[in-house]
């Protein structure tokens, strides 16, 4: 779908994006934060959990928010952010953003809204600069939480539309691809590991490509 110029500068836009988000994660923690190049790939919407478990395995902790970049009132595309990382790893991290140990009996209620919180603020930054990058408007949904195993839930529909963007009684195409971007991220001090992925959707109405090409002439400009 996407020829190899189009791709580095769809990499690049996510780069800077997170390039943004990530100095509020990091004072929000009070650690530095390490983070590496973009990987771009085509996943097809019934693969988006397998993604994920073999990112991550089968025990995730994940803070998903959906979003619409509006190019005009008829015109946009769906999308995803994703913190990820793998549910073993959650207490050192959970402990640091709460600012003191949290206590077991407390984890799973701590854990949901302190991430929750956590992923508004790294997710919306990253997408309103995405959105800023690609001359947008920008439609942001609550972020929600998950954690458990990621073939238990529906995640390829759940993640990539909101649930009355689906006709009633129908489901997204299996074949539909989206455009699945990662950048791993690590807290060394912390001991701690994960992801943070956009999936765009290449079915929407509005063609990515056209968007990408903006971009593209803007910085050859």
């Amino acid at each position: 779908m996407l020829n190899e110029l189009e791709e580095d500068a769809i990499k690049e836009i996510f780069n800077l994006s997170l390039g943004h988000a990530i100095p509020t994660l990091s004072e929000m923690v009070d650690a530095e934060i390490e983070f590496f190049p973009p990987g771009i790939e085509m996943t097809p919407a019934n693969h988006l959990a397998n993604t994920i478990e073999k990112l991550m395995g089968s025990a995730v902790c994940l803070v998903h928010m959906g979003f619409d970049l509006v190019f005009t009132e008829k015109a946009n595309i769906t999308g995803t952010a994703i913190l990820l990382l793998r549910s073993g790893v959650v207490e050192p991290l959970l402990d640091a953003l709460y600012g003191e140990h949290v206590p077991e009996t407390m984890q799973n209620h701590v854990c949901q809204e302190t991430f929750t919180d956590v992923g508004d603020l790294l997710l919306y930054t990253c997408v309103s600069t995405l959105s800023r990058l690609l001359d947008s408007g920008l439609e942001g949904r609550k972020p929600v939480f998950f954690r458990g195993n990621p073939m238990d839930w529906n995640i390829g529909p759940a993640l990539c539309l909101a649930p009355e963007d689906v006709p009633h009684g129908e489901e997204i195409p299996k074949e539909t691809l989206f455009i699945n971007l990662r950048i791993d991220l690590a807290i060394p001090a912390k001991k701690v590991a994960g992801s943070v992925l956009i999936w765009l959707n290449t079915c929407d109405k509005t063609d990515i490509k056209m968007a990408i090409q903006r971009f593209i002439a803007d910085r050859i400009d």
